[in-house]
């Protein structure tokens, strides 16, 4: 997943940008788009990774893009699939309230732009009962725009605006806020957009991040924090995003899979390759939780613990799965 970090100018956003990848940039002054590809750790893998002697392990992804400037109208902060607004606490400058409501109402103004200018393009010269399917959609979207809530979650899993992909909509990606604070001060937002927000204190968590491993948990007990900046946004993304995760595991590799909550064992298998989904046969799964207390797969087998299942299995965040499939002969 893409993830743009936007905010208006000194909020703060490479720091944040910074604290979630590890990269101190500050000292970088060439404008350009500074990305890195972060991954989403999970206890669970290293658990089965000595299981099964693994000799990799692979983690699901999220790739952070920081933007020179504030451009709503860049091409490739447009084709994000989700973006995070950093939100100033630390200065005198500006209520957090009142830059989210500058920049909000941005964004939805430039996409009732662009969707205004499409609808009176596909209905110029129809009657409103020839209009066709697009344009209603379009109009029903403009109304919603009209009282500024962010649509996201009434179309995540809709069909109904898969025409609309290619208008880069800010309205139909996931935006979340993460208000940057000074250290022992957080901002509260009426949240009147229903977006997801965290208060974090920016500095700090670039200071956590830049630290050796061994050395993070005992500065983030220092300043009494439980985790760092990107496992709590992590946590919440994935909420948001209504994600869990499914395994697969060998002595190759343990990896990781993102995968919509309510999904079939089916579709699981089109995550991992179209090919084993149309050839799909039968999974056998395991809870991780269920394979690490038998102690391998040896021990869970011996104690009956793995199921046998057929597409219509609803895929458990921690199931371990291998699917059985019939390779394609054409």
């Amino acid at each position: 997943m893409k993830i743009g970090i936007i905010g208006r100018e000194r909020s703060g956003k490479s720091t944040i940008y910074g604290g979630l990848t590890g990269t101190d940039i500050s000292n970088q002054f060439e404008k350009k788009i500074y990305i890195k590809t972060v991954d989403v750790f999970d206890d669970r893998v290293p658990k089965l990774a000595k299981l099964y002697n693994s000799k990799k392990e692979i983690y699901n992804k999220l790739e952070f893009h920081d933007f020179p400037g504030y451009d709503l109208n860049g091409s490739d902060l447009k084709s994000m699939d989700g973006y995070i607004i950093v939100l100033d606490n630390f200065s005198n400058d500006e209520s957090s309230q009142s830059q989210l409501e500058t920049v909000f109402s941005e964004m939805y103004l430039r996409d009732l732009e662009i969707l205004q200018k499409r609808f009176d393009l596909i209905k110029r010269g129809k009657k409103e009962k020839d209009w066709g399917f697009e344009a209603k959609i379009i109009q029903d979207i403009i109304k919603l725009l009209d009282n500024e809530k962010h649509l996201y979650k009434s179309f995540e899993d809709s069909d109904k605006v898969k025409s609309l992909r290619g208008f880069q909509l800010f309205s139909l990606k996931p935006i979340f806020v993460l208000i940057n604070n000074k250290e022992g001060k957080t901002g509260a937002l009426t949240n009147d957009f229903d977006l997801p927000y965290l208060n974090v204190m920016g500095e700090i968590e670039l200071e956590i991040a830049l630290l050796p491993d061994n050395e993070k948990k005992e500065y983030l007990e220092m300043m009494g924090l439980k985790e760092g900046i990107v496992k709590k946004f992590t946590k919440q993304l994935y909420d948001y995003l209504n994600l869990i995760t499914f395994l697969s595991c060998s002595e190759k590799e343990i990896k990781a899979w993102p995968l919509k909550k309510g999904q079939t064992i089916h579709e699981a298998a089109g995550v991992i390759h179209t090919d084993i989904m149309q050839g799909f046969v039968k999974a056998e799964l395991i809870h991780c939780s269920d394979l690490i207390s038998a102690g391998g797969e040896k021990e869970a087998k011996e104690k009956g613990l793995y199921l046998l299942e057929g597409k219509g299995y609803i895929v458990q965040d921690g199931d371990i799965v291998d699917i059985r499939f019939q390779k394609n002969r054409s």
